[in-house]
């Protein structure tokens, strides 16, 4: 027998066990996304302190990355709900880590400990919907030429719907003869399903001849990667330069909701069910058996009747509408 095969190979590294599974890993048992690295103690050291202002450090995703100090998104360039969300990102990133590596300390926690807190949360308001609805519909009108992305605008209009709810709807949930459509992937997780009113059928009309009669997206988008229109946004300002008010897409849900119960008077938990919001807390409420498609379909053609004078300059008070 030769020396060498006498020689015993050479044993694996022994890993140290994983501190939440404790099975043996090198640093965590939950695999690192390709072309990125964990952060380590000295990126930690690295990085750069988070203000009281939400700036942040910009994370590259690539191999060797370090957390580079970058204010690139804070509430003066960006607004608070992103750097809220910045700052939220970046401590889960390193939430993780944190537990896996000995040293390794959560700057966001850090951050926290020192007196650090994120920006106050602020909804934005709209002046009375018999103001604004007419001037937003004249700025569509004027500034949007596309007739997909107008009808997606009417959509949110007629509905209340969030924006990324009205693009992702396919014809296969949109039932055209029994006048009821069906939203599955919605922000609380719960499907929506609607009546179909007598404005959203006409939208619904024009989409299907535009779309050939066949199925797919219901605001399709042929320069689009998945075939849908994928945004908006790229007409706000213009919309609100032309009517000389600003406009953003969740203002139609707002509206909407003025009119449902500011207007027309309606019970908060008819309008939380056609705007798919979280059910009421109220002990009585949650007893009560959930608004049928039938119960729905006269509020709903009361709101988009309403909403559709407002947006022709018809009536400016609830009791003209009555």
């Amino acid at each position: 027998m030769s020396p060498a095969a006498a020689t015993p190979p050479p044993s694996a590294p022994r890993r140290a066990a994983c501190r939440c599974c404790a099975r043996p890993s090198r640093n965590t048992c939950r695999p690192i996304p390709t072309g990125c690295r964990a952060p380590t103690r000295a990126t930690a050291r690295r990085s750069t302190a988070i203000s009281a202002t939400g700036s942040t450090g910009r994370w590259t995703p690539s191999p060797g990355a370090t957390w580079r100090p970058a204010s690139t998104i804070s509430a003066v360039n960006h607004g608070w709900a992103p750097a809220n969300r910045t700052i939220s990102l970046l401590g889960s990133i390193y939430r993780r880590p944190c537990v896996d590596l000995d040293g390794l300390r959560n700057p966001v926690e850090q951050w926290r400990a020192a007196g650090g807190k994120l920006h106050a949360k602020k909804r934005r308001k709209i002046s009375s919907p018999a103001e604004v609805l007419p001037r937003w519909r004249a700025g569509i009108d004027e500034v949007v030429a596309w007739p997909a992305a107008r009808d997606a605008f009417w959509a949110g209009f007629l509905t209340g719907m969030r924006l990324n709810e009205v693009l992702a709807l396919r014809w296969e949930r949109v039932d055209r003869k029994a006048l009821i459509f069906r939203v599955e992937r919605t922000k609380s997780g719960v499907p929506l399903e609607l009546p179909i009113t007598r404005q959203l059928a006409d939208v619904f009309s024009r989409r299907w001849k535009e779309c050939g009669g066949r199925d797919g997206w219901v605001f399709p988008s042929p320069a689009s990667g998945s075939g849908r229109i994928p945004d908006l946004s790229q007409y706000y300002k213009r919309i609100g330069a032309a009517c000389g008010t600003r406009f953003w897409y969740h203002g139609l849900r707002n509206a909407f909701i003025t009119v449902a119960e500011r207007e027309l008077m309606m019970p908060p938990s008819l309008t939380k069910r056609l705007l798919n919001h979280a059910p009421p807390r109220d002990i009585t409420q949650s007893y009560a058996a959930d608004w049928t498609i039938g119960q729905l379909r006269e509020p709903a053609q009361r709101i988009a009747d309403r909403i559709e004078a407002l947006m022709m300059g018809e009536g400016e008070t609830g009791a003209e509408a009555a």
